[in-house]
């Protein structure tokens, strides 16, 4: 089943569920997962911008040079 599908199978079940206790499980699953993902800091952030942009740039080392750099 692709993604859309499964959302909207989701969404349809939920929708004819009169159990709050299922909704309120359902709701903490999603927000957790989603919380989690979130956990990077604003510096974090921005150094994985620079560093995708930077090989966009052609600033990259490949993982084998730096290992040879570094042993």
């Amino acid at each position: 089943m692709d993604i859309q599908k499964s959302k909207v199978e989701l969404i349809k079940l939920i929708l004819n569920t009169n159990d709050l206790s299922l909704i309120e499980k359902a709701y903490s699953i999603i927000k957790t997962e989603s919380n989690e993902k979130a956990t990077l800091t604003q510096d974090q952030i921005d150094e994985i911008e620079l560093g995708l942009e930077q090989l966009e740039n052609g600033q990259g080392t490949s993982f084998r040079d730096f290992l040879k750099k570094v042993s």
